[in-house]
């Protein structure tokens, strides 16, 4: 049986980009890019935990998805990757606490997911009837707000070590080439500046090629619009 989500084709990601693009307000973040993954390189202090870095990286986020209110971080064992929830007044997010299961990379996606969770449901009401329509549309609303390097990143499929055994383990519900796919389409849908895309989007030769030719009408497009701005 086909994977709902591994294989998103082209058109039906469109079709969700132009979904979010009607649903949410013309300025739907503080700018108008995708975030680097200099965010995933602060210099935290040795003594912050776990929990105290996803929470700095966490406001990050949450200024740029222009969200006023808090949000709290909890990293706890019991949680498989990571999940959203409301405690009275306090919106939490919980993240798993392992180290060994997940690298740091992968718990940035996870918070990144989580964070495209609320900036859905809580700020803007927007929620789909089934629950694998609803985690696609909140994937690649991540990737339509700017996470789409920090998933690329965390979705790559990990090799972890446990005793004499190497076992594969990979986090978030799409394919790097559907996240790839996204933030291309993305950048033509909110008109975005592509040459930051070849620049920051870390990939391999071939893929980097393909990602040139499919940018090309944008890169373009935009750099005669910044030439008609002097």
């Amino acid at each position: 049986m086909k994977d709902y989500f591994y294989e998103v084709e082209k058109p039906r990601i469109l079709k969700i980009l132009m979904f979010l693009k009607e649903s949410l307000p013309k300025k739907c973040t503080k700018s108008n890019y995708q975030l680097t993954q200099n965010l995933l390189h602060k210099p935290f202090s040795y003594e912050l935990n776990l929990q105290e870095k996803l929470q700095i990286i966490a406001d990050e986020m949450r200024e740029h998805l222009l969200i006023k209110e808090p949000i709290k971080i909890l990293t706890l064992n019991n949680v498989e990757a990571g999940k959203f929830e409301m405690i009275d007044d306090l919106n939490c997010i919980y993240i798993n606490a392992n180290t060994n299961t997940q690298n740091f990379h992968q718990k940035i996606a996870i918070l990144a997911h989580e964070m495209s969770h609320y900036y859905l449901m809580r700020k803007h009401n927007i929620e789909k009837e089934f629950v694998k329509e609803n985690e696609l549309l909140t994937e690649l609303n991540a990737v339509y707000c700017g996470f789409g390097f920090l998933l690329h990143n965390g979705y790559h499929e990990e090799k972890i070590e446990i005793g004499n055994k190497t076992h594969k383990h990979k986090v978030g519900y799409i394919s790097t080439k559907v996240v790839q796919e996204t933030i291309i389409q993305t950048a033509y849908v909110r008109k975005q500046n592509p040459n930051h895309i070849m620049k920051n989007l870390d990939l391999g030769f071939k893929d980097t090629i393909t990602l040139k030719f499919k940018l090309k009408k944008l890169v373009k497009e935009y750099n005669l619009a910044m030439a008609n701005k002097k």
